[in-house]
């Protein structure tokens, strides 16, 4: 977000409407991958395609036939990405120099029709991203409640190494799947 709003105040409302965009289908590959670890592995090891988000078998229908988001979160986000999609595929009223191929290009400054446009995709894209978070987050805790994970690559599979430093009850998680070691105090 602060990427698309950096490029919005340098008056780049094309490439800032194109962050929102991805920030968007980020935001409910986040919903999908906590239900499909497969998917997200394949993510992590570079060799995950990322299905088209809208139409009968995108990832929006999926997660509303699995009752992860609801109606309502799904018509608004690929209203929202349908939206934006203008700004990743080149529609021509959405060029950065729009107009200059009829010789109406206004050139390079602050539109405030642009800008009322911009904040208005941000605030409805912020809305949006407050709820697939929230649904994220319930996730997590449905599924990882309780349990240690890895921060790095999710995994739930350590190595302990207990009694660390000489205090009890302080062990050593070491990753088996990816290496990273933290410290946890048990109870």
């Amino acid at each position: 977000l602060r990427c698309s709003v950096q490029l919005a105040s340098n008056l780049y409302y094309k490439q800032a409407f194109q962050i929102l965009r991805s920030f968007i289908e980020n935001n409910i590959l986040q919903v999908h991958f906590c239900d499909n670890l497969t998917d997200f592995s394949n993510w992590k090891n570079n060799s995950y395609h990322t299905p088209a988000l809208r139409g009968k078998k995108g990832l929006l229908s999926q997660l509303l036939d699995k009752k992860l988001i609801t109606k309502k979160i799904s018509i608004e986000t690929a209203n929202l990405y349908g939206d934006l999609n203008g700004y990743i595929h080149g529609s021509v009223d959405k060029l950065l120099n729009k107009g200059i191929y009829k010789g109406k290009w206004e050139g390079y400054l602050f539109k405030e029709k642009d800008f009322n446009l911009y904040t208005n995709y941000l605030i409805r894209t912020i809305r949006n991203a407050i709820e697939i978070t929230r649904i994220s987050l319930a996730q997590w805790e449905k599924n990882y409640a309780g349990k240690i994970i890895c921060s790095v690559c999710h995994s739930v599979d350590f190595k302990i190494r207990k009694n660390m430093h000489n205090e009890k009850n302080l062990n050593q998680y070491t990753c088996k799947t990816c290496g990273n070691k933290a410290l946890y105090k048990t109870a």
